[in-house]
């Protein structure tokens, strides 16, 4: 089976898709995602779902004063937004000061158990820890369902199956990144100036607490971004 046949099955199989913040941030493994399956998805009529608490804590970590983190969250959110006919964001209404102490891991394990018995998850993680608690949910005596299949992002763009050995310990992934993880801290957004082209693009989708919201705040960061990807491919 080809790697193409093996996503095919894959997508066609689970009812729902979620991914979390370490794959959205490993921008250069999202992008080869997008260039091998954006099409496939489109034509099984599947999209990959970001919960709220992910696209907050994106949008928190994109004022992050770590300048790689920041980068790869602009990274991240510019390609979301660019590609929303195969990313669905989901709506919530909340104030600054949640959405500024977002923090996604658990609501995405609580997301995970509670649809266990409803539907069929694929789980996308190239966080090492998150994925090791989310196989086990598939243990749970007191919370019978579906499996949930996990699995993370590689260079190239292709899903491989994430598994727990006999000892209960995560087998190595060779080529999953290191990922930087945000501590939980309020932060404060200083007013950019106006832009366009992306703004409308994105305010189209009708978000406007979240992808509205953010583009308002970051648009120079998020133009500066698409410009760099842009000359990259030319």
């Amino acid at each position: 089976m080809t790697k193409e046949d093996f996503a095919r099955n894959l997508f066609s199989l689970y009812d729902v898709i979620i991914i979390d913040t370490s794959s959205l941030m490993n921008v250069e493994n999202i992008h080869g995602f997008i260039e091998k399956y954006e099409l496939l998805l489109m034509e099984l009529q599947k999209k990959v779902s970001v919960c709220f608490d992910v696209w907050a804590e994106l949008n928190k970590m994109s004022n992050s004063d770590n300048m790689e983190k920041q980068e790869r969250a602009v990274g991240a959110i510019a390609t979301i937004c660019m590609h929303r006919n195969i990313f669905n964001i989901e709506e919530q209404y909340v104030d600054q000061t949640e959405l500024m102490n977002a923090f996604a891991d658990p609501k995405l394990l609580s997301m995970l158990t509670v649809n266990k018995r409803s539907c069929k998850q694929l789980f996308i993680t190239n966080d090492r820890g998150l994925a090791q608690d989310a196989i086990r949910l598939n243990k749970l005596d007191s919370c019978k369902g579906h499996e949930i299949y996990v699995c993370h992002l590689v260079s190239s763009g292709d899903l491989i199956r994430n598994t727990i050995d006999i000892d209960e310990q995560i087998i190595p992934l060779p080529e999953t990144k290191i990922i930087i993880r945000e501590v939980e801290k309020p932060v404060y957004i200083k007013q950019n100036q106006t832009g366009k082209n992306l703004i409308s693009r994105c305010l189209s989708s009708g978000l406007v607490l979240t992808v509205g919201y953010w583009i308002g705040k970051n648009q120079d960061k998020i133009i500066n971004y698409s410009k760099k990807l842009i000359a990259k491919f030319i």
